[in-house]
């Protein structure tokens, strides 16, 4: 994640760096073990599972009338 309107250059390295530090055994075994699910990609792979995931929970959130006690 970056702001918005971050110079492309700037996305890519921090892409770049991202995926370099997840193809690291020590940092895929401290996620895992946490029960996170690693998996790098390219940013607009990451933000169309973004985008994705945000559709996906407007509708699972919206349908009901959840209130809490």
């Amino acid at each position: 994640m970056a702001p918005a309107h971050t110079p492309q250059d700037i996305v890519m390295r921090l892409n770049r760096e991202t995926n370099a530090m997840l193809r690291s055994a020590q940092v895929r075994d401290k996620l895992a073990s946490q029960g996170a699910e690693v998996a790098g990609s390219a940013p607009a792979e990451f933000a169309a599972i973004v985008k994705r995931d945000i559709q996906k929970w407007v509708k699972a959130t919206a349908g009901p009338k959840l209130q809490l006690q």
